[in-house]
């Protein structure tokens, strides 16, 4: 073989790191050996017309090149590898874990069951579909819906709670005594002297 020919098979795989993007076409350039390669474009899990993801690498970002017949200009960014300055945020089998550099993360515990999503401080999480929308900033959480439904056995206040529209209830009792529309009074008597107390 060719010293050309072996250089062409050992340009096929590369690795290197993220020298520049660019936001508006998809694509980086990447810097490896000493090589700065032309603006290429870098796999997704999905690219289709039904699924699309963007997950746009940074510069720093360590990756695998694959390189068609060795040529780097005809070369995609196949990945990512993890280095010393960015190690595995977690290290765990069994956890999924997504990691932002401002703190947030999102993680799935397969073994124990549990799922979390963190947004830091000053940050907001929304839940939109059509008109309804769940909100939740720091200390507050808010819902807002053309109409909420609880549906529990039992449903626990345990702070104050302020309502300021109309309400609406069947029956309604305080320290387990009625005081509903239908409740009774004991002790009542023709003329201003008080009731007795509810019964």
């Amino acid at each position: 073989m060719s010293a050309e020919h072996d250089r062409l098979i050992g340009s096929m795989v590369l690795v290197g790191t993220v020298a520049a993007i660019d936001e508006a076409s998809a694509r980086v350039q990447v810097s490896s050996d000493g090589l700065l390669t032309d603006w290429l474009a870098f796999t997704v899990p999905r690219a289709g017309p039904g699924v699309r993801d963007w997950s746009l690498p940074e510069v720093g970002e360590q990756v695998v090149l694959v390189c068609p017949y060795g040529d780097p200009s005809q070369a995609v960014v196949l990945g990512s590898i993890y280095q010393q300055a960015y190690p595995a945020p977690a290290t765990k089998a069994t956890v999924r874990r997504i990691e932002f550099a401002d703190g947030a993360f999102i993680e799935y515990d397969r073994q124990g069951h549990q799922y979390a999503l963190d947004v830091p401080s000053g940050g907001a999480i929304t839940l939109r579909i059509g008109g309804a929308t769940f909100k939740l900033e720091d200390g507050t959480a808010t819902l807002t819906a053309g109409k909420f439904v609880v549906d529990a056995q039992e449903t626990e206040f345990s702070g104050k709670v302020t309502i300021s529209g109309d309400t609406s209830v069947k029956a309604i009792k305080s320290n387990g005594v009625n005081i509903g529309s239908d409740h009774m009074h004991g002790g009542v008597q023709p003329g201003s002297g008080p009731t007795g107390a509810p019964q």
